[in-house]
């Protein structure tokens, strides 16, 4: 991929800077950038996107899409994650003067010598997007806590067992509220 993912904004055309990409899961899981690179990327990354400059901002607006393996936190199988969303952030050559402090948190200060790289934001906004318990689809089953079956598999014979148990009474029980 030949596209310059760096953009020096004090050079930046007053018409700003658009892109549509699509990013080998190669050059996502690679060294490049200061961002950690990501794990199990499976297919091409979209990331679309502008900036533009007004009154002493630069204003990246854009969205991407990526699919990456992830283990479901109930059944433990492999899936095919897809990740997408929206990002807009803020950027100033200087320490903006006329805002006042809480303006000023959602803008990142970048020195006049340093340029944007747009591969460092795009893995940011995903390690930030990444969620940690997700399952391969909401019916998911999950294991069972007796023998650890994948039910999603069939049924495992704990469930027949279970009247034998101990507690098996305390099933039975009903509750005041």
């Amino acid at each position: 991929m030949s596209q310059q993912m760096c953009v020096h904004l004090q050079d930046l055309s007053k018409s700003g800077k658009t892109w549509q990409w699509d990013i080998p899961a190669e050059r996502l899981m690679s060294d490049e950038g200061s961002v950690n690179p990501l794990e199990g990327v499976c297919h091409t990354a979209l990331w679309q996107g502008s900036i533009e400059y007004a009154h002493g901002i630069y204003t990246l607006s854009g969205m991407w899409r990526v699919t990456m393996v992830r283990r479901c936190v109930r059944c433990l199988c492999k899936f095919e994650w897809l990740a997408e969303q929206e990002c807009q952030r803020k950027y100033s050559l200087t320490e903006p003067q006329d805002m006042d402090d809480e303006e000023k948190l959602d803008i990142e200060v970048i020195p006049l010598s340093d340029s944007l790289n747009l591969m460092d934001v795009l893995r940011e906004d995903i390690w930030l997007a990444w969620e940690a318990c997700v399952v391969c689809k909401e019916t998911c089953k999950g294991l069972c806590q007796g023998c650890g079956m994948d039910l999603n598999q069939g049924d495992c014979q704990c469930h027949s067992l279970a009247s034998d148990h101990p507690f098996a009474a305390l099933a039975a029980m009903k509750f005041d509220k």
